[in-house]
């Protein structure tokens, strides 16, 4: 596990960004199946989620907070939708949403190097860099949306591979200075 040594704690962002620039390697190397491979493994992640809200529900009965049952339920249904609905789903939808994606985590790189720019850490630019990458794979997804499901799904692994390198990158060397 990547723990982190300041304060002994698992490293959620830094796994994150593990996990998905191995999935952008799945991308590229099988652009084929990629997008609709995605939209089946997010539907996984939308069961676990909804089977962790069902827990946390009867974790605290006491507190009767119905919220998470009603997320639960959401996602079962969005999960279950996105089984049975997987293709059009991977061509059509998923491109838009992960086009999306891309242009608020280019906002939060953005954020991130100003922040980093404010207390002089080295190489407070990097994430300027992962926004920019973010922003033109994007605009390229949005403008080719039309293209061919192996086209978008290289693009969004090109995304992944890009970006989180760079925010890997980012957190052993600008973050491990501002501690």
């Amino acid at each position: 596990m990547a723990m982190d040594k300041s304060n002994g704690r698992i490293n959620y962002p830094l796994i994150m960004n593990l996990i998905f620039f191995i999935f952008g390697l799945v991308l590229v190397v099988s652009p084929r199946s990629g997008l609709t491979n995605l939209t089946v493994i997010l539907a996984i992640c939308l069961f676990c989620l909804t089977l962790v809200l069902v827990g946390i529900f009867f974790a605290n009965r006491q507190k009767k907070n119905e919220l998470f049952l009603l997320i639960a339920a959401g996602s079962l249904i969005l999960g279950i939708l996105m089984v049975y609905f997987r293709e059009p789903i991977g061509t059509v939808i998923l491109p838009i949403i992960a086009g999306a994606w891309m242009l608020v985590s280019a906002g939060t790189s953005v954020y991130a190097a100003l922040r980093y720019r404010k207390f002089n850490a080295p190489l407070w630019w990097l994430p300027l860099v992962a926004a920019l990458v973010a922003i033109v794979l994007a605009i390229l997804i949005f403008f080719n949306l039309g293209a061919t499901s192996a086209f978008l799904s290289i693009l969004l692994g090109l995304y992944f591979l890009v970006y989180n390198a760079i925010r890997i990158g980012e957190w052993f060397t600008i973050r491990r200075h501002m501690k």
